[in-house]
């Protein structure tokens, strides 16, 4: 019977105790159970997250895989490592969780060299995420949404900060195929910010533009994914400010887009509560944020209502009269 439990305490002291049968976990404060608000209601026993790594280009061989394992949490995201081929760098993929003020969470981590990984264990009422390598077939997408149709297919592009190039078919065939994106964004930035909000995000953080930073979530409809990439960007700027200067010279603004995007991305777990916390903790600190954050959800809330209308878009409209302190009818 022992078993079929795992347990671990984190470097916080709180102590973790995993169901491996039933994949679910406890999780303890001084010996309290913390609770999560799911879909309106409270919960103390809390579902597994699973995280599927799918496609040749990844590399398990240096960390662990096929197995139930601890992983640390900052900023309500959970970071799951693993190589790239050919890279002896350990990168992170970035999961949302609800939970605040905790190190550590538990999470079962897959890994499958083609895009169809076969059989899975179930997730009850958990979350399943795809991570797919840049070279997947739409049709792929397509089969996992259709056989998953609760989880979530996020595509890693291991391009670095440092190395941002574009292709010339994509946008004018006079553009020499080596050419920098930031000597080519202005003829074309239209098209950077309808179409590619992450390649838009990369060249504005090159050029060291942060007002367009703020202003991304204003030009077009971004997806949970996207924003998540996008803090990926600023994390690892920031941990590279220590070795690089001008990161260092900009380590304020970067911290300041980090929180923004991270106040976004609570909006895009369509969950109430991280939206809630969010806006509490920056009424009177950082306030300038909290008016960026307003005024990229008021956008978005249109955009999605345009272009996906349905409970997501309303979640949207909610958020924004959360985020204004009005009054709002709020559906679990």
């Amino acid at each position: 019977m022992q078993d079929d439990y795992l347990e671990h305490t984190t470097g916080q002291g709180l102590l973790i105790r995993v169901n491996i049968r039933h994949g679910t976990f406890l999780l303890f404060r001084d010996g309290t159970p913390v609770s999560v608000t799911r879909g309106g209601i409270v919960n103390q026993i809390h579902p597994l997250t699973h995280i599927i790594f799918i496609g040749e280009a990844f590399d398990f061989t240096r960390v662990s895989v096929n197995t139930i394992g601890f992983y640390p949490v900052e900023r309500s995201f959970m970071k799951i490592p693993f190589n790239y081929l050919g890279s002896s760098v350990i990168r992170y993929i970035r999961i949302p969780v609800l939970f605040d003020n905790v190190d550590a969470l538990p999470a079962m981590v897959l890994y499958s060299r083609t895009y169809w990984p076969g059989p899975l264990p179930a997730v009850n009422e958990g979350m399943r995420y795809f991570i797919a390598d840049p070279k997947i077939p739409r049709q792929s997408i397509v089969k996992l949404k259709t056989k998953y149709p609760r989880a979530r297919v996020i595509i890693y592009n291991p391009d670095e900060m440092v190395a941002v190039r574009i292709e010339a078919q994509e946008f004018d065939k006079g553009v020499p195929k080596n050419k920098r994106a930031v000597d080519f964004v202005e003829r074309e930035e239209a098209f950077l910010l309808a179409q590619n909000p992450v390649f838009a995000a990369r060249v504005y953080l090159r050029k060291t533009e942060w007002r367009r930073m703020f202003s991304l979530p204003l030009f077009g409809r971004l997806l949970p994914e996207e924003v998540n990439t996008i803090l990926t960007f600023l994390d690892t700027m920031i941990r590279n400010a220590e070795k690089v200067d001008e990161l260092a010279k900009n380590i304020d603004a970067l911290k300041d887009l980090a929180d923004f995007y991270t106040g976004l991305s609570h909006v895009f777990h369509f969950e109430m509560p991280p939206v809630t916390r969010w806006r509490d903790e920056h009424e009177n600190q950082k306030r300038q944020n909290l008016q960026h954050l307003i005024l990229a959800v008021e956008a978005q809330s249109r955009f999605w209502q345009k272009e996906e209308p349905g409970k997501k878009a309303q979640f949207l409209e909610d958020a924004l009269k959360i985020l204004k302190k009005q009054e709002a009818y709020l559906e679990n």
